[in-house]
C-alpha cells in the first residue's frame, strides 16, 4: 500500500512539474508579429459611460488581425481614462 501512494505522489508530482514548465514556456514565447506591428486603423468614440467604466469604439477593418470594421464595448481598468474622452471624437 505505501508503494501505491509513493508511486501515485510521484506521478502526480511529475505531471504537475511538466504542466508548470508547459505553461511558463508558453508565456516566455516571442509575441505574434501581428500584435508587434504598430498599424494605424481609424476609429471614433460613439458612447463613453463612466458609470460603468465603458467606452465603446467604432473602428474601421484591421487587415493584420482580419477584422471587419465594427463596434466594440471596452471596460476600463482606470476610470481616470475616460475622463478626457468625448463622443464623437
Amino acid at each position: 500500500m505505501k508503494t501505491l501512494k509513493l508511486l501515485t505522489l510521484i506521478i502526480t508530482t511529475t505531471f504537475i512539474i511538466a504542466t508548470t514548465q508547459h505553461i511558463y514556456a508558453a508565456n516566455q514565447a516571442e509575441p505574434s508579429s501581428t500584435i508587434t506591428n504598430n498599424v494605424m486603423i481609424d476609429g471614433e468614440v460613439r458612447k463613453v459611460d463612466q458609470s460603468a467604466n465603458k467606452i465603446t469604439l467604432k473602428h474601421g477593418e484591421i487587415k493584420n488581425l482580419d477584422m471587419p470594421p465594427m463596434t466594440m464595448v471596452f471596460r476600463v481598468s482606470d476610470p481616470a481614462m475616460l475622463k478626457h474622452l468625448k463622443q464623437g471624437v
